[in-house]
């Protein structure tokens, strides 16, 4: 009888919760560990800023060039204003706080976002079963476009007499897969009061925004992709550009020689669902021609994943004379016409 009580009790209180769009509920069981919840330093945060893909077999999967964040309580107006990226996005906020997701997608409905507290093995979201039930478990939003107001309805809320500051996942699913994620961090309310936008960045691990140019290391290589992984080449050279813009992103490898440029096109040759695009370039699809010196540069494209064109250059020894070295150049679009 006690059981049966408690089942319909349960069912009122989603009921009660679905009538308001939100699906909620105290986080979860402990199967996974949780990350620290009462500790706000930035060095345990480990906030990057950046959309992280979740790899997945499905080849129907939204394609999400990137994501932005707004408040009502901390930061300026341009801090809040941000456009959708892959990175420098805000991922720090208060309890009590009413904020926004704005997605650049296509898929104006089915993308749910599940709010999760903070899992330290990352790698379980990849088989996890995404209901109101799993583990950790606080809030569930839908992201859907309305064409009446032309915007997304996208509003987010943690009520801090539900949950406590701490570390938080942001996990992006369609048809309950997962495909990318976003660790935040919440603070108390008030504690960001103040806090100039430099204060706010440093908070987030981040320093700018998007469309920046930034030089980086292989090391620091990331291969996140609008929710599609792509593996760094092995080489020597280091890298020096990575700009990211709306449509495309632009990766510079110097140093790079030939023999790496072709061990890396063949990688991604060999992955599981590459396509080799055969669109422009013929004549340097599929091989790597011997006598690539006598040429400005060599191409490699195909289509993977979420992408629907990747370009891997190579410039020779004769483009570059007198203007640095040959160098590897990749291009990865998020649009292609």
């Amino acid at each position: 009888m006690k059981k049966l009580i408690s089942v319909v009790l349960a069912l009122l209180m989603i009921l009660s919760f679905a009538a308001c769009g939100i699906i909620t509920n105290k986080p979860g069981g402990d199967d996974t560990k949780p990350g620290n919840q009462g500790n706000n330093t930035a060095d345990d945060a480990k906030l990057t800023g950046k959309l992280i893909a979740i790899p997945n077999s499905r080849d129907d999967m939204p394609v999400l060039r990137g994501i932005s964040f707004s408040g009502n309580r901390a930061g300026s107006k341009d801090f809040n204003s941000k456009s959708a990226s892959t990175e420098g996005i805000r991922c720090i906020f208060e309890l009590n706080e009413y904020f926004c997701c704005t997605p650049d997608t296509d898929t104006t409905h089915g993308i749910k976002v599940y709010i999760l507290k903070h899992r330290e093995d990352q790698k379980s979201y990849e088989t996890a079963q995404y209901s109101d039930l799993m583990a950790g478990f606080v809030n569930l939003y839908n992201l859907d476009f309305n064409t009446d107001s032309n915007a997304w309805d996208a509003e987010m809320y943690l009520n801090p007499e539900d949950v406590e500051p701490g570390l938080y996942d942001f996990v992006f699913t369609y048809e309950k897969t997962p495909f990318a994620k976003l660790i935040t961090r919440f603070y108390a309310a008030g504690e960001l009061d103040g806090k100039s936008d430099a204060d706010l960045e440093k908070l987030m691990g981040i320093s700018g925004g998007d469309n920046q140019t930034a030089a980086k290391t292989l090391d620091g290589w990331d291969g996140n992709f609008a929710g599609t992984v792509l593996p760094a080449p092995e080489t020597s050279g280091n890298i020096t550009e990575w700009t990211v813009k709306t449509d495309c992103v632009t990766i510079r490898i110097d140093g790079m020689n030939y023999d790496e440029y072709i061990a890396y096109c063949k990688k991604l040759e060999a992955m599981n669902g590459w396509e080799v695009y055969e669109g422009d370039y013929p004549e340097d699809v599929a091989h790597f021609p011997a006598n690539y010196n006598d040429r400005s540069k060599v191409y490699f494209t195909g289509i993977y994943g979420n992408l629907p064109h990747i370009s891997v250059q190579y410039y020779s020894d004769k483009t570059c004379s007198g203007n640095g070295y040959p160098h590897f150049c990749m291009f990865v679009y998020y649009e292609w016409n």
